[in-house]
């Protein structure tokens, strides 16, 4: 159930979404590469690596946020 502080924290998350950048680097066997560099300050970055499998259907990321 989503409250309305959760959805705030929520769209908080998502709009931070829009300083990303994402490159695909590798793609092979049904599988994706993305490199995702998120900006968060002028000199500070988060780089990230996802993993698309097509065949699954399944998106993991190093982070772990979404498994």
């Amino acid at each position: 159930m989503y409250t309305h502080q959760k959805f705030r924290k929520v769209q908080a998350q998502f709009r931070g979404k829009v300083n990303c950048i994402n490159r695909s680097t590798n793609s092979a066997l049904g599988y994706s590469v993305y490199a995702v560099v998120e900006q968060i300050s002028n000199p500070t970055f988060n780089k990230f690596t996802v993993i698309y499998d097509s065949v699954a259907a399944q998106v993991k990321c190093q982070c772990s946020l979404f498994e």
